[in-house]
């Protein structure tokens, strides 16, 4: 029942920190609601985990969300739980198995302006080609916008 759920979301003590079983539930049943009410008990260094649940389950309003509040979830490589994991950590790109073209678009675009070193963005794209194998990243970016056009991507 999701009212019960919420009502015990919304007495949960300050310091309790939330499973990240309990909270891959929430965002691969897309609960978003349920999740407005977790979000102000999630500390910040407990959420650099959930975009790599989000772009997993193709929740593209919490990926959007979740690069918005957590930007540097990008540049950090995380485990997911479940039988669908490998037990390794991956970069949140690597996630995105399915051809999920606007998370990939919303991952990469973050993942480039958040990412300081040329290199770094190098190694988590290479990292990440579990998913896709990158032919082209031919990426136009100036200092007010970023242009991104399709990369060509090969299974």
């Amino acid at each position: 029942n999701l009212s019960t759920t919420s009502s015990l979301i919304k007495h949960a003590p300050e310091d309790y920190t939330f499973p990240i079983d309990v909270l891959d539930k929430i965002i691969e049943y897309e609960l978003n609601d349920i999740w407005k009410e977790m979000k102000p008990k999630i500390k910040s260094e407990d959420a650099l985990g959930l975009l790599h649940l989000a772009v997993h389950h193709q929740n593209v309003g919490l990926v959007k969300e979740f690069l918005e509040c957590y930007p540097e979830s990008v540049k950090r490589q995380a485990a997911i739980p479940g039988p669908a994991s490998d037990g390794k950590n991956h970069y949140p790109l690597w996630y995105n198995k399915r051809k999920g073209k606007q998370i990939r678009t919303e991952v990469i675009t973050a993942t480039i302006k958040f990412v300081d070193k040329m290199e770094d963005l190098t190694r988590i794209f290479q990292a990440s080609r579990g998913a896709y194998s990158f032919r082209s990243l031919l990426y136009l970016c100036s200092s007010s916008t970023l242009t991104l056009p399709a990369p060509t991507l090969t299974r």
